[in-house]
């Protein structure tokens, strides 16, 4: 049995999600996924199934993307590709990991991303994204490997926060929220919770 203590008074949200990825330039790797080219030179990330650690929606049309097994400081990548096969979101490289790609509207997308170093490497999923009010998460197909407790959004100093975990196997879980003082202010969850 594992205890959450957070020291911050908030309603509680739970924002998981289920979303797919794979890794490309949308300028320069024509029909091969996980491939960049400069002038005739083409280079080939190599597939490796995992390394997106987790995809979350974070509300609206926005998936929060992390990769794992990448050198710590080193950039990552990614897209959102539709359905006829257009990339609509791109981040080509950035130090930010985890990484947030927005679609234009809701719909089955795949996610593309990956890493440079230590070795290229990429990883694809599909997801399905809906314009969410926060209300009712998404379920996750993607398997969760450790316990994580994220950072909360927007902040905690907001009327409404969101705080999201994930479970690498089922469990009984107590989420209590505490004042400064250490008092308990509310207790959000006291169940039995599947993975995810």
């Amino acid at each position: 049995m594992r205890k959450l203590f957070l020291l911050l008074s908030v309603m509680f949200v739970v924002s998981l999600g289920s979303y797919s990825l794979l890794i490309s330039n949308p300028n320069d790797n024509g029909s091969n996924p996980g491939c960049t080219s400069s002038g005739d030179v083409l280079a080939c990330h190599d597939y490796q199934d995992g390394i997106i650690a987790n995809v979350t929606q974070l509300g609206g049309l926005a998936v929060e993307i992390t990769i794992e097994g990448v050198t710590p400081g080193r950039s990552v990548a990614g897209e959102l590709v539709d359905q006829n096969g257009q990339v609509v979101a791109v981040e080509n490289s950035t130090d930010n990991n985890p990484f947030v790609l927005t679609a234009p509207e809701a719909g089955r997308y795949l996610i593309n991303a990956g890493f440079r170093r230590p070795d290229k490497m990429w990883d694809s999923l599909t997801v399905v994204i809906d314009a969410v009010s926060g209300t009712e998460p998404p379920v996750s197909s993607h398997p969760v490997r450790q316990f994580d407790l994220y950072p909360n959004h927007p902040n905690p100093f907001n009327p409404e926060t969101t705080i999201r975990f994930s479970l690498p196997q089922p469990g009984m879980v107590n989420v209590t929220v505490y004042n400064i003082r250490g008092q308990v202010v509310r207790n959000l969850t006291q169940n039995y919770l599947q993975t995810g």
